[in-house]
């Protein structure tokens, strides 16, 4: 609620990467919400074009709210802000959309499965490396590529940390947009597998299932985090106003900058891929 409103859920736009994917089933964050086509469907809805605003002071929020509650004298009023507009408040509170997530996420697995990760009885690391669309970016000097680009060397640094105590054999999957050339120095593990071509929804699942997640800054990979249940290494200092990524606090998700150990990632891990298999049983 909002205003005294509620939301109605507006299905995924076409990616331009991905536009034979329809990201709104395969997610299912649309289950058990009322869309907006079947909102409109009513004879009786009538729609209240909001005029286009920035909504990131209090002003305009405070200017937002008036002309709500002026208008609002029916119950079937919509009122339309347009897309790619944020509110001035935090809609997706990070210690709420995790497991809202997560439960449209399965409820949609749970009509379209995907496969496991194999060997099971493996440790499972996913790093996703972004580089497809910020590659272009930092190609021309775009300024927003500064805090999407990500060096290989951070990834190495946290790897190595993980191969020099790692507990069992591990599988590595390597997720990337770029090509197996860019991401090579990675293969830091017996076992690696890179995901760089096919079904972008594979590497998304993936991303959910494994056992520790070492996120780029990408809202493909954190949402998989958010879903995910296993371990998510991350950067804090990513979780910037501007970006409204909303990083849960948990204690799943770990710090690189912070305190963390390679000793309490894998013992965290441990517990996951035993809670992985008996799903699995």
């Amino acid at each position: 609620m909002y205003l005294g409103l509620t939301f109605v859920h507006v299905p995924f736009r076409t990616s331009e990467h991905a536009p034979d994917v329809d990201w709104d089933s395969f997610l299912g964050f649309g289950h058990g919400e009322m869309t907006l086509g079947e909102l409109m469907s009513l004879d009786s809805a009538k729609v209240v074009h909001l005029p286009p605003r920035r909504l990131d002071t209090q002003r305009a929020v405070e200017e937002l709210s008036h002309m709500v509650s002026r208008t609002r004298h029916r119950d079937d009023l919509v009122f339309h802000q347009g897309r790619g507009v944020y509110l001035g408040v935090s809609l997706e509170q990070s210690s709420l959309m995790p497991s809202v997530y997560r439960q449209k996420y399965l409820h949609a697995r749970s009509r379209s499965p995907r496969p496991p990760l194999t060997p099971e009885s493996n440790l499972h690391v996913g790093v996703h490396v972004r580089r497809g669309d910020v590659a272009a970016l930092m190609g021309a000097g775009d300024a927003r590529a500064e805090m999407r680009w990500i060096d290989l060397g951070y990834y190495t640094h946290i790897l190595r940390r993980l191969r020099d105590s790692a507990p069992c054999d591990v599988t590595l999957h390597i997720l990337t947009d770029g090509t197996e050339q860019e991401v090579d120095d990675l293969r830091l593990f017996d076992h690696c597998l890179v995901h760089a071509t096919g079904d972008p929804r594979d590497a998304f699942h993936a991303m959910t299932q494994v056992d520790v997640l070492i996120s780029g800054t990408s809202a493909f990979s954190l949402t998989a985090g958010k879903i995910a249940t296993g371990v998510k290494l991350v950067r804090r200092s990513w979780d910037r106003h501007d970006y409204r990524l909303h990083l849960p606090r948990t204690s799943d998700w770990m710090d690189v900058d912070g305190n963390w150990t390679a000793a309490a990632v894998w013992e965290a891990a441990a517990r996951h891929r035993v809670e992985r298999l008996r799903r699995r049983a």
